[in-house]
């Protein structure tokens, strides 16, 4: 399965007819403990210890479909395409799955303990905690804004994170205690974030590296 540009050209759009919906028909799909709906305009806070307010992006996140139907209620605006979001939830999972094989191929895993399947039998999608988020930084004056980044310094839970970025880059690697890298934002290709259960699962042989939202390389 492959997630064509043009699928993603329109992920993008409908992302953007829902964040500039009002923050009072967004916030009726307010995300809670599941994971699944709305997160307001610093409403989180990836890096607590460093941070004096929260993440200045607001996001949403689609649960994995279940039976052909969204995990939760989702706005009008993705309910009417409701199909096509499940087949793109669908086919993120579908590349995460075929990353973790090369995972496993790299590990050289015997066939015996699960082969190039070792990873991936353990990462069904339906009844799964895998999300389609979609994530907008919103521009404005920056001076107003008191935080050095736009989103705080973290690492993805999961085994794999696909980030797809449109336009102007943002994300961030950690490279030392000190010093950040700049992803560049290259069309077509996807940024691939090893997760905390990767690192686990490899016993650090796939290391985390901590990323972050940087305000000066956003437009």
């Amino acid at each position: 399965m492959i997630c064509l540009q043009k699928t993603l050209d329109k992920a993008f759009e409908l992302s953007k007819v829902f964040f500039d919906l009002s923050r009072e028909d967004k916030t009726r799909y307010k995300i809670g403990a599941n994971n699944h709906g709305c997160s307001e305009l610093f409403g989180q806070k990836l890096d607590p210890e460093n941070q004096r307010e929260g993440d200045h992006k607001e996001g949403f996140n689609l649960r994995a479909f279940e039976g052909g139907k969204p995990y939760a209620p989702i706005p009008a605006v993705f309910q009417e395409h409701a199909e096509f979001l499940e087949r793109l939830s669908k086919c993120c999972h579908a590349v995460a799955m075929e990353i973790l094989k090369a995972f496993a191929i790299a590990l050289q895993i015997p066939a015996d303990q699960g082969g190039k399947d070792f990873f991936v039998s353990s990462h069904n999608y339906e009844g799964s905690e895998n999300v389609l988020g979609f994530l907008k930084y919103p521009k404005g004056d920056e001076s107003e804004y008191k935080e050095p980044v736009r989103a705080g310094a973290h690492s993805d839970y999961g085994p794999v994170t696909l980030l797809f970025q449109k336009d102007v880059p943002g994300l961030e690697a950690q490279a030392s205690r000190t010093e950040w890298i700049a992803a560049p934002l290259i069309p077509g290709a996807i940024t691939v974030n090893v997760g905390d259960q990767i690192e686990f699962w490899t016993n650090g042989l796939f290391k985390v590296y901590h990323a972050q939202s940087n305000v000066s390389t956003r437009a």
